[in-house]
């Protein structure tokens, strides 16, 4: 007889635990300007920054080719001209808008000069 009981009701809200994916990520090298390209994409929420490293050096912003990250999926390029011969690694990390991450890296191979 002495029981109590109460209940309370929210706002509707999101949770989103599931990370985006990093897609087709590959380097083409087809001359002295080297490009990698890659699809960020994700399932529930919009993907709002990606960041890439080269050969392990700092973290750099970059933006996807429609200049806006705005959208569960993104197309990026990044554009490279006159790295030094020999193998290089790339890693590439993206977010979407509730701060889930992934990651990938590529490694490829810049030919030296051709001799005549």
């Amino acid at each position: 007889a002495d029981t109590l009981c109460g209940d309370r009701e929210s706002e509707r809200f999101e949770v989103d635990n599931t990370p985006p994916q990093v897609e087709n990520l590959r380097a083409e090298t087809p001359s002295a300007e080297t490009r990698i390209r890659f699809l960020a994409r994700d399932s529930f929420s919009a993907i709002v920054r990606a960041e890439y490293s080269l050969d392990a050096g700092d973290w750099k912003l970059v933006f996807p080719e429609n200049r806006l990250n705005d959208s569960p999926a993104e197309n990026y390029e990044i554009p490279f001209k006159d790295l030094v011969p020999g193998e290089h690694t790339m890693a590439v990390r993206i977010f979407d808008q509730f701060e889930n991450s992934a990651s990938a890296k590529v490694t490829f191979v810049v030919e030296g000069a051709k001799k005549k």
